[in-house]
């Protein structure tokens, strides 16, 4: 999310700049349009990755767990035996 976050900044500071700079009012316009066309696109991209790892964050964690659990039967079933 911080890369999102920092990705606006930058793309709001550009637009500003943009304006600033004054090119033709036309030219400005379809430069901004194409501008936030990409960085649309962009967020979209970051977006689905940040999904992705998500998912693949709580796949691990229900790996972790099942591991967990496979570690405690392995360690009673040990104590068991050597009783």
């Amino acid at each position: 999310m911080i890369v999102v976050y920092i990705m606006l900044t930058i793309g709001i500071g550009l637009i500003g700049y943009g304006i600033m700079k004054k090119d033709s009012g036309e030219d400005t316009d379809h430069k901004m349009e194409n501008f936030s066309i990409s960085l649309m696109q962009e967020l979209e991209r970051t977006n689905k990755r940040v999904d992705d790892m998500q998912h693949e964050i709580e796949q691990l964690k229900t790996k972790e767990m099942m591991l967990q659990e496979q570690l405690k039967y392995a360690e009673n079933k040990q104590e068991t035996v050597a009783q």
